[in-house]
């Protein structure tokens, strides 16, 4: 999947671990992609959390996470890290 397809504010989200997600969010300028801890009760609910509460990642261990911890991996080719 590419990032370059996603609309700006669509966002998707994936598990580290049972109590640690990083959700990936498309913006206008860009995409960006925070990670936080969660309770680990329910994923789809608990996502949001660390939308908004989530430390922002540095552009190298995103890039990383969304190519090998997503499924399907993204392709952040045409897209910048929005800082």
């Amino acid at each position: 999947m590419r990032i370059l397809d996603m609309k700006p504010g669509e966002t998707a989200y994936t598990q580290l671990s049972q109590y640690v997600l990083v959700v990936l969010k498309r913006r206008h300028d860009g995409w960006c992609a925070y990670v936080g801890a969660v309770r680990g009760d329910r994923h789809s609910l608990e996502w949001p959390e660390v939308l908004l509460n989530g430390d922002k990642l540095k552009p190298e261990v995103a890039e990383a996470i969304v190519k090998h911890y997503f499924y399907p991996g993204f392709d952040t080719e045409g897209v910048d890290y929005a800082l």
